[in-house]
């Protein structure tokens, strides 16, 4: 294990004062969490000196683990990475009780790690070998508490708002909120006329596809991308958003244009669970809860047009498991009648590269298929023709090593009886001591090295027994497990044409290139 230190740091949207956008008491800040622990650490001569590694969670709730920060530095302890975690206090962690304490109290006892929580007063080597002080238990009960009291109060809050049919969450693109009343929003005029555009459209005959690639062609910004651009909304790194039947479809179906202010579509039944749909007949309405975009009659006859062009096929819906996404927009591509895979975005863009994207699904499926088989293959002769140490040779060495680190302390024990019956001078003592123990710690770094290393060969070995058997595995499997298996194999594959794409491999930066059925290589 490599002696290094983890700082954890972490700020909630609890912390903040959702008025003023700014933490409740500074000293919960990122920075103040990383000057105060920095300080603590530099004032230790045992952890001065070992490197540091920061991970942080900027507006992530302690009630559950899904951090990605948290869960960045659990993998590296695993990996044996870290030999000590500190934070401020240990509601930073975590604020669920049984969560910390089993961290605490087990993981990270197990893996020898050492926790130490600043304001706490907690430091696992005090505690070793024995249960935490019940003061820390305490305090990790009352963070729970606090987190699930202050949930039942905002749910409360919410519930009452959303009786009065006020805006409890996101604004509806075409309006803004009022510059002196909460909960209650106006129209924007920037947006509301593309509203009024789509609906007039649809009304006009257009299609929502041809909508999409009406507004997509003038460069109109998604109400996504609206609300990045205003700074309502953190820009998130991938595709830029795009105008799709489905954004448009969404706008046309939201009665919210029409004055009428709809509430609790969804309900949240404990902490962070993402919240469950409502049946419609316990949603909230109220009319002409603020001004309307779009007038009743006209929102009526759209949504008469909608029900007469009746719902797309669940065929049509696309597939999250697949790992195949289009070369040119990079969007992921849909599977259309259970037999094609096509990218959507060419519906929405004119003249678009992604309309030479269209293989039929059988085939592509065949084309991944025979890629697996051809790397397996070629694995296989590559290992074949390598001479590689195994993992019973790299036993036999550690237990010869451990045969040497026994046969040093019984030396050791026998010198310290010569020493005690007054064979040996302090002095020689001393000095023979010395030299055993320090061919024992050189000892144990060799076993520590032959240890890793035979864990690895049998990974290896592990891994070559395992891809031996994938492609008779293939072959037997029915079909719908061996999609799934295909699928696994990969983490994507990129289709330029009807005839090329590349496949990405899970397990290595290799990427299989396919041309006209003739596959190739490259690192």
């Amino acid at each position: 294990m490599k002696q290094q230190v983890a700082l954890y740091l972490r700020i909630s949207r609890e912390d903040l004062n959702l008025r003023t956008n700014a933490l409740k008491d500074e000293s919960m800040s990122i920075s103040a969490q990383r000057q105060l622990i920095i300080s603590y650490l530099d004032a230790d001569a045992s952890l001065a000196a070992l490197p540091r590694l920061e991970f942080k969670d900027d507006g992530f709730s302690g009630t559950n683990q899904n951090r990605p920060g948290f869960q960045q530095m659990i993998d590296q302890i695993k990996k044996g990475e870290i030999s000590t975690v500190i934070v401020k206090d240990l509601s930073r962690f975590g604020r669920d009780y049984i969560d910390v304490g089993d961290y605490l109290e087990h993981i990270f006892p197990y893996l020898g790690i050492r926790i130490i929580s600043i304001n706490d007063g907690y430091d696992s080597d005090v505690h070793k070998g024995q249960t935490i002080g019940i003061d820390v238990a305490l305090r990790n009960l009352i963070y729970d508490y606090y987190s699930k009291d202050l949930s039942a109060k905002v749910k409360a809050g919410m519930g009452l708002h959303q009786k009065k049919a006020a805006y409890t969450n996101c604004i509806t693109y075409g309006y803004i909120r009022h510059p002196d009343k909460k909960h209650c929003m106006i129209v924007n005029p920037e947006t509301a006329c593309i509203v009024r555009e789509i609906f007039a459209m649809r009304l006009e005959g257009y299609s929502t596809t041809e909508i999409a690639r009406t507004l997509n062609g003038r460069g109109v910004l998604t109400p996504e991308a609206y609300r990045r651009s205003t700074g309502s909304r953190k820009a998130k790194e991938g595709l830029p958003p795009q105008w799709t039947h489905h954004t448009v479809l969404s706008i046309l179906s939201n009665i919210k244009y029409t004055g009428t202010m709809v509430n609790h579509l969804r309900e949240s039944r404990s902490i962070r669970d993402g919240g469950v749909r409502v049946p419609k007949s316990e949603w909230f309405f109220r009319e002409n809860a603020h001004e309307a975009i779009i007038r009743q009659r006209d929102f009526d006859r759209v949504q008469a047009m909608l029900n007469r062009r009746g719902k797309k096929s669940s065929t049509d819906k696309p597939n999250p498991t697949h790992p195949y996404y289009c070369a040119h927009c990079g969007h992921k591509l849909r599977l259309q009648n259970r037999r094609f895979y096509a990218c959507e975005s060419k519906l929405a863009h004119h003249h678009s590269p992604c309309s030479e994207v269209h293989w039929r699904k059988s085939e592509l499926d065949a084309a991944l298929h025979k890629a697996i088989q051809n790397k397996l293959s070629a694995t296989a002769e590559a290992q074949s023709n390598t001479s590689t140490p195994t993992s019973l040779q790299c036993l036999a060495k550690l237990n010869h090593l451990e045969k040497q680190i026994d046969r040093i302390d019984r030396q050791k024990v026998m010198l310290y009886q010569k020493y005690r019956n007054r064979q040996l001078s302090s002095a020689e003592f001393k000095e023979k001591n010395q030299l055993l123990t320090e061919q024992a710690l050189q000892l144990q770094e060799k076993k520590a090295e032959l240890t890793m290393q035979h864990q690895n060969l049998l990974d290896a070995e592990t891994k070559r027994v395992t891809e031996r058997s994938l492609e008779e595995k293939f072959g037997q499997l029915p079909t719908d497990q061996l999609e799934k298996e295909l699928y696994e194999a990969v983490s994507r594959v990129v289709v330029y044409d009807r005839h090329t794409l590349e496949i990405h491999w899970k397990d290595s930066n290799e990427i299989t290139k396919i041309n006209n059925n003739r596959a190739d290589a490259v690192s």
